[in-house]
């Protein structure tokens, strides 16, 4: 029974050393700080209504990358949303910002509105926090500093 024990005990602090482990690997490889400068950058781009087209299509250009090194599988970034999408709680608001990003390299980039836009974007930033690359901090955070 002592022996059986030992045996469960060693298995727990193998899990646990296993988790951390694979947590902190996965942290290493998601710089939030590179996603936040990227993502002020793009959204920087809508106070110029020409450049609307160009933050939806950076921004899911940022969220291939957020998923590539979450080691989401998938050639492309619907492929790659598909094996997230059960992780992804707001996916169908990804799934909108990714199809406008398409719609935007297939048609002209003139003719979606600025709300279509912002909801785009939401979509991505929502997405980009879920996979820990961007942080949401909160007024009550900001406070405490």
């Amino acid at each position: 029974m002592l022996i059986f024990l030992d045996y469960i005990i060693l298995l727990v602090l193998l899990f646990v050393i296993v988790y951390f482990g694979l947590r902190r690997y996965k942290s290493k490889l998601i710089n939030p700080k590179y996603y936040l400068n990227n993502w002020l950058r793009l959204v920087s781009y809508l106070k110029q209504k020409k450049l609307w087209y160009k933050a939806v299509i950076d921004a899911d250009k940022l969220l291939d990358e957020a998923l590539t090194k979450a080691h989401y599988k998938g050639n492309t970034v619907g492929e790659k949303l598909v094996s997230a999408q059960k992780q992804l709680k707001s996916s169908e608001e990804i799934w909108f910002a990714h199809k406008l990003a398409k719609r935007i390299t297939e048609d002209n980039a003139n003719k979606f509105t600025k709300k279509e836009i912002v909801k785009a974007l939401t979509g991505f930033r929502d997405a980009l926090v879920q996979l820990d690359a961007l942080r949401v901090v909160k007024k009550s955070d900001e406070s405490r500093k």
